[in-house]
């Protein structure tokens, strides 16, 4: 399945951009310092899916999720290159390219969710194309039944 660009679970005592440096580098070979200049926060998005036929247990589980969505445009003379075995290549994808596999389901669920995030941000989705950006919109920003940072 595709992927966003850069992606991680974020580990205990370790803060959002701290951890979206350190999967630049180690899944892109993005230098720290180019990430630090370039990197804008974009928001939290959080949502709730269901385990699917990519899951290797039990089907239909409820799944909450909270992503920490972070938006970087690349120098042209920057090209991303696998570090790590966790990834198999970067694709350069146009806005209708990305839509066609949004719409044909060929993104991971997570990363779904945020690139449907970043194109109504950026105007792509708009109430004027999309009747149910409203619904689509309350989808990714759910209040979770449960605290999700220390008090």
């Amino acid at each position: 399945m595709l992927d966003v660009s850069v992606a991680g679970g974020i580990k205990a005592g370790t803060s959002p951009l701290d951890t979206i440096i350190a999967e630049a580098g180690e899944e892109a070979s993005l230098p720290p310092s180019l990430v630090r200049k370039n990197i804008l926060s974009a928001g939290v998005l959080t949502y709730v899916s269901a385990t699917g036929a990519e899951f290797p247990g039990e089907q239909g589980l409820v799944v909450p999720d909270l992503i920490y969505a972070y938006d970087m445009e690349l120098p042209a003379d920057v090209i991303p290159k696998p570090h790590d075995d966790e990834v198999k290549g970067f694709a350069l994808m146009s806005v209708p390219e990305v839509q066609r596999a949004l719409l044909g389901r060929e993104f991971k669920p997570d990363a779904a969710a945020v690139l449907v995030d970043f194109l109504v941000r950026h105007g792509v989705i708009t109430a004027e194309n999309e009747p149910r950006l409203a619904e689509i919109t309350m989808h990714l920003h759910r209040r979770l039944p449960f605290r999700t940072a220390p008090p």
